[in-house]
């Protein structure tokens, strides 16, 4: 156990070196700024993602990180294959983390999650740890949409992890379950993409994919955007509802995506376009340093924002959740 725990320690470091500043970037890039619901492309633009994630996984030399899995609720599955850096125990329990795509490169190599702990480096916490939920929804809620690619498709990100229930540091259950734990109770098991999955009314999300902006492990250098080449229309393939029922808000937003008409839902349209978890009245960490919620002034003006673009397109609305 002592040597785990140091291994964590140095591997942590390192992994936070990296990153030392990039949480308030992505915080700033990640703001909705009045942006409204963007629809999903159709169907056939699922068949692109996995081609492209293993060109993405290839040039940052993880090729060997992550295998396929059998999808579920929708989510495409990967397994992580490294030697974990902290090996879990058969009573360790499931738990969820959504993120941002741009800690992905360092927490696969590093094979850790680090804890968010310092206010003044972006990071949103009520206790010091790393954050997760056994909740996959709750997870969801804590992972930025991001056009990938630059063709114009949201793809989510949650890990799947095995955390160590004996030295949980504090469970809440407010507004989505939120565990907490110190790194070396957490262990990477795989991850969740959620394909073509575009952010809703008030959501954070971020539209393009900047190199600068990436984590890099030790060591690294910045790789160049992963694009898809596709100038044809996707293929017509049959609408499995992948997503359906896997969509779920944040109840800070539960209000500006409502009407009396139920969810509002942008309709699919077009071809190929432009290029830790934790929950209260607004979304608060999700798991290590990487992670969190924008500032409050930010959320409620977002929030009101949101709210009377809503009242302009759809009436009557269904009151917020209290």
């Amino acid at each position: 156990a002592r040597r785990v725990r140091a291994l964590c320690a140095f591997q942590a470091r390192a992994a936070a070196m990296t990153r030392e500043d990039l949480v308030n970037k992505w915080r700033e890039v990640s703001k909705p700024r009045r942006a409204g619901s963007l629809p999903a492309k159709p169907p056939g633009a699922r068949v692109d993602f996995e081609p492209l994630f293993r060109e993405w996984l290839e040039v940052r030399g993880l090729d060997d990180a992550l295998e396929r899995a059998e999808d579920e609720h929708g989510w495409m599955v990967f397994r992580y294959m490294r030697k974990p850096v902290v090996s879990p125990e058969q009573s360790w329990e499931v738990a969820f983390h959504g993120t941002w795509w741009y800690s992905v490169w360092s927490v696969l190599e590093s094979g850790v999650l680090l804890e968010s702990h310092d206010w003044g480096k972006g990071h949103d916490f009520w206790e010091p740890g790393v954050y997760c939920s056994p909740n996959r929804s709750t997870a969801r809620w804590y992972a930025r949409p991001h056009n990938l690619f630059a063709d114009g498709v949201y793809h989510r990100i949650i890990f799947e992890l095995r955390v160590d229930p004996e030295r949980r540091k504090r469970h809440r259950q407010r507004g989505g379950v939120q565990w907490v734990f110190p790194t070396s109770a957490v262990s990477l098991r795989g991850i969740w993409v959620q394909v073509n999955s575009p952010p809703k009314i008030g959501e954070e999300r971020i539209n393009e994919w900047d190199p600068a902006l990436e984590a890099l492990p030790d060591g690294c250098k910045a790789v160049p955007s992963t694009t898809n080449p596709r100038t044809e229309p996707w293929p017509e393939i049959e609408d499995e509802r992948w997503n359906e029922d896997e969509d779920s808000l944040p109840p800070h937003l539960l209000g500006s995506n409502w009407s009396c008409a139920g969810p509002h839902r942008p309709v699919s349209t077009g071809g190929p376009a432009e290029g830790g978890t934790g929950a209260g009245t607004r979304p608060a960490p999700a798991a290590g340093s990487e992670d969190g919620g924008a500032e409050e002034e930010e959320a409620a003006s977002d929030e009101a924002d949101a709210k009377a673009e809503v009242e302009t397109e759809v009436a009557p609305k269904r009151p917020p959740v209290p």
